[in-house]
């Protein structure tokens, strides 16, 4: 599943508002560009209201690419 997928309805700049970061950052998660911190997981979860597997399904394959 891509992020974009998994944050629905929820718009880059709500998100970004929730978890106190920049919607540039989001556009970077949302474009394959980048990968949240780990630490970060539980928190963007909380706000889409999903468990942090699902979150982190989406980026499995971006991390692996950059090790």
């Amino acid at each position: 599943m891509q992020f974009k997928e998994l944050m629905g309805k929820v718009t880059q700049r709500e998100l970004a508002m929730k978890l106190g970061a920049t919607q540039q950052l989001i556009s970077r998660w949302v474009s394959g560009k980048g990968v949240p911190k780990t630490t970060d997981l539980p928190r963007i979860a909380k706000a889409l209201n999903v468990p942090v597997e699902r979150v982190l399904e989406c980026f499995t394959s971006e991390i692996q690419k950059a090790e």
